[in-house]
């Protein structure tokens, strides 16, 4: 059982229920819920290309937010690009990432606290804890 250190205040985060790959897959790709979020509204509809205003229209954030989220998953090689527009889809390089996303959106609905519990324990929860767009 893995054990993160707690956050200012918190208790411990025990992940044991969470397989490695998962746990490695957000520390290397999740910031932040907002751009969890992101990446699954994407994988639900994987023909459409979204531009940043209808993706935060969709989910109710800034769309300078939503442009900076889409960027940073189409650099993480999880979202392509259309060639004349700013317009992202879900297409990652790697065919694994797709199941491995599945399983996360799986976790994300069924345990969905303990998803977040995960983003926090790596500095990612922001906006939805203090509600000033400051880090926690």
């Amino acid at each position: 059982m893995r054990v993160v250190p707690p956050a200012a205040g918190r208790p411990p985060f025990v992940m044991s229920a969470f397989d490695a790959d998962i746990l490695a897959f957000i520390t290397r790709c999740i910031d932040s819920v907002e751009t969890l979020d992101v990446l699954l509204l994407l994988r639900r509809s994987p023909d459409t290309f979204w531009a940043p205003a209808a993706v935060a229209r969709h989910l109710g954030i800034e769309p300078e937010t939503a442009a900076n989220k889409l960027a940073s998953l189409h650099s993480r090689g999880l979202l392509g690009r259309a060639a004349a527009t700013s317009a992202f889809r879900f297409a990652p390089i790697e065919a694994a990432n797709n199941a491995l996303i599945g399983r996360l959106e799986s976790l994300y609905r069924d345990r969905r606290a303990s998803v977040l519990g995960v983003i926090r324990s790596r500095g990612g929860l922001a906006e939805e804890e203090n509600g000033d767009g400051v880090r926690a």
